[in-house]
Formats: C-alpha cells, sequence, structure tokens
C-alpha cells in the first residue's frame, strides 16, 4: 500500500551521540514567541483517545533522540488544550489551531546547547484565501483552545480531590475520629460532582455513547474548534454566537469550584485538622 508524505513542516537533525538528557524543539512565531514545544521525554500515557484522535496529523509523538540522523514533522499546529485522561468526546480533538501564512524558526535544545533555523509557511496556491480571515480563525481558535484548557485543568483538579476524598473515607471507615467528618466529605463529593457534570460529560465511555449522553457545554467547545477550522476563512458569526453561548455555562462552573476551593474545601479541612487527621489538598496540573 503506498504512503502518504509527511504533512506539516519537516525538520531533519543529526545528532553525533545520543543525549543523556531530554532534548526540546521550541516552533518560534514571527515575533519570537514559543507556540508548541516539544520533547524526546515520552508522555504518560492519559487513558483511552477521544473521539477522532487516531486521525491527527504527525507531530505528536516524541522527538527521536538517537545518535545519526533523525527527521520530525511538525503538523503546524499550536499547543493543543490541556486534555482530562480517559474524556470521550464526539467532536473535535483538542488539537491547537492551525498556524497562518507566515515566518517561522525551529529551535532545537540539545545538552544545554541550541541551533535554530528560519523558515516560511506559504499558502496553498490552488486555494483563494485570505490572509486576515485565516489570521482571525488563528486567533479565535486559540481564545477557544484556552477556554478548553481552563475547563478541563478544573476538572483535572477535581478529580483529584475526589481520589483523595475517597482515600480519606477509606481511612476514616474504622477510626472513631471520622465520626461526623464523613458526611461532610460526601456532601462536598456531590457539589464538586455537580460541577463536573456542568463541565464536560464523564459517563461517556466510547464514541457513540454521546447517543446517550449529552456533550456538555466544554464538550461541545471542543468540537467548536474544530468546526472554526473546518474552511480557510475567517469565522463566521454563528461561531461567535455559539462560543458566547457555551462560554457562560462554563463561567458559571469555573466560578463554583473557585468558590468551593476557597470557602468548602478549607471549611472541611479544619475540621479534619481539628481531629488530627491529614488534610486534603488541591494538586494543579502538571504542563506538559
Amino acid at each position: 500500500m503506498g504512503e502518504n508524505p509527511p504533512n506539516g513542516v519537516i525538520l531533519d537533525y543529526s545528532l553525533k551521540d545520543a543525549p543523556k538528557d531530554p532534548m526540546k524543539l521550541e516552533i518560534l512565531d514571527a515575533q519570537g514567541k514559543v507556540i508548541r514545544t516539544f520533547s524526546s521525554k515520552k508522555k504518560e500515557e492519559q487513558g483511552p483517545p477521544s473521539e477522532g484522535e487516531p486521525f491527527q496529523m504527525r507531530g505528536n509523538e516524541p522527538l527521536p533522540a538517537e545518535k545519526g540522523f533523525s527527521r520530525f514533522v511538525w503538523d503546524l499546529r499550536y499547543e493543543p488544550a490541556t486534555k482530562t485522561p480517559g474524556l470521550v468526546v464526539w467532536g473535535g480533538s483538542g488539537d491547537g489551531p492551525l498556524a497562518v501564512p507566515g515566518r517561522y524558526q525551529a529551535k532545537l535544545t540539545v545538552g544545554g546547547r541550541d541551533s535554530t533555523v528560519a523558515f516560511e509557511l506559504e499558502e496553498d496556491p490552488r486555494v483563494p484565501v485570505s490572509q486576515a480571515g485565516l489570521e482571525k480563525q488563528l486567533e479565535f481558535g486559540l481564545k477557544i483552545r484556552d477556554r478548553l484548557s481552563e475547563a478541563h485543568k478544573g476538572v483535572n483538579e477535581m478529580k483529584d480531590m475526589q481520589n483523595q476524598l475517597a482515600a480519606m473515607k477509606k481511612r476514616l471507615s474504622t477510626d472513631e475520629k471520622g465520626t461526623g467528618i464523613l458526611a461532610a466529605i460526601d456532601d462536598l463529593n456531590k457539589k464538586v460532582e455537580a460541577i463536573e457534570d456542568g463541565l464536560v460529560q464523564l459517563k461517556s465511555k466510547a464514541g457513540e455513547d454521546a447517543l446517550n449522553y449529552p456533550n456538555q457545554p466544554a464538550d461541545q467547545l471542543q468540537a467548536l474548534l474544530s468546526a472554526v477550522e473546518s474552511s480557510d476563512s475567517g469565522p463566521t458569526s454563528q461561531s461567535y454566537t455559539v462560543f458566547d453561548r457555551l462560554n457562560a455555562p462554563i463561567g458559571e462552573q469555573i466560578e463554583k469550584w473557585k468558590e468551593l476551593k476557597d470557602r468548602d474545601l478549607p471549611a472541611l479541612n479544619e475540621r479534619i485538622a481539628k481531629a488530627a487527621i491529614p488534610a486534603i489538598a488541591v494538586t494543579p496540573p502538571k504542563e506538559e
């Protein structure tokens, strides 16, 4: 069977020896701002892929870090949105928006030394496009991505808290000091679940589950990003309208989560402290 050529910017490099430490590749825009970072360090598995992930373009795999010549392909995309492990969404992959025609740089850092090369992305001459339209599409795509990341980061924090709450319930089930605290834990967990359910659909385990469990605002926002990129033109007025309709409930749930962390969690930890039991903490998600 035939094989399609790499879809993106082909970057070839040669290493005298395999590096001892992880190497890094950064893509910079015309203003010198880093828009995408790759590493030779393998990422941890984050559960089953979302709907559509098997069809993503190349460029999400680790950088080759072997002695000799290697090739890596940047898929022309900005950093993807933060993902929630195990989340299944029907529509959209959460990939970052596509770069627009213009000048860029690739900076490879190995063993504390870096090498930079400039290159240019050109328009496809077969498709008449507006540079201004593509730039508006990119601007809107980044806005959607950032809001989606905010929602997913919140959900990841909630899942971490729920794991801690479950572990504490298990410890307190045989501890006399836990009398009265178990009920408070259940109440807090119900509040977390309600906020979580207002952002994403966690009942779906496969793509077709969306037929039974409706996509929530953050899930729909992920699909909107793909819809915005479905043509080589600026976003439609309907796209902005959909964003506003989804952004409002997402903002409400994020504010509820902040309030829970600022008020309800400290209240529970105060009760836990009085009972001389290790407290619950929210662990910020790791940045890739």
